[in-house]
């Protein structure tokens, strides 16, 4: 008499991995979409702080448009550290009257900015907040 020996066969091995596979190659796109949409916002977030640390320097220092600043005379006073870009880009301060820019570009940017343009941004409380030239207006929405 033969006798039969428990555990998996070749096949039901090969099914299985072929199953994990197709759904690894369903997801793994959506994964790596996200996160690059991740690190894209948390580098626009490090952006914005450089650019509110850079603001306040420029206030406090009495400096005029067009005034160089660096990381070494924004950090420690008005950030505690100079943050770096999740995906390996550098940040460059720029002067006073431009924003800060990371070295990716694209999607890395504080788009449409500059001096003398508008730009918006979401706030957390609902308000919104809109820059124009050096004027701040928070407007209800």
């Amino acid at each position: 008499m033969r006798s039969r020996s428990t555990g998996f066969t070749l096949i039901e091995i090969a099914l299985v991995v072929a199953i994990v596979g197709l759904l690894l190659g369903i997801a793994m796109p959506s994964i790596l979409r996200a996160r690059a949409a991740s690190q894209s916002k948390t580098c626009i977030q490090n952006l914005w702080q450089i650019e509110q640390a850079k603001e306040e320097y420029v206030m406090d220092a009495h400096l005029h448009s067009g005034s160089p600043v660096t990381a070494d005379d924004i950090v420690p006073t008005y950030l505690t550290s100079l943050p770096a870009c999740p995906a390996g880009g550098a940040y460059k301060i720029n002067a006073a009257d431009s924003v800060p820019t990371c070295s990716l570009g694209g999607a890395h940017s504080l788009s449409g900015t500059g001096a003398g343009s508008d730009w918006s941004e979401s706030v957390s409380d609902g308000s919104h907040r809109r820059r124009q030239s050096e004027h701040w207006e928070f407007d209800r929405r």
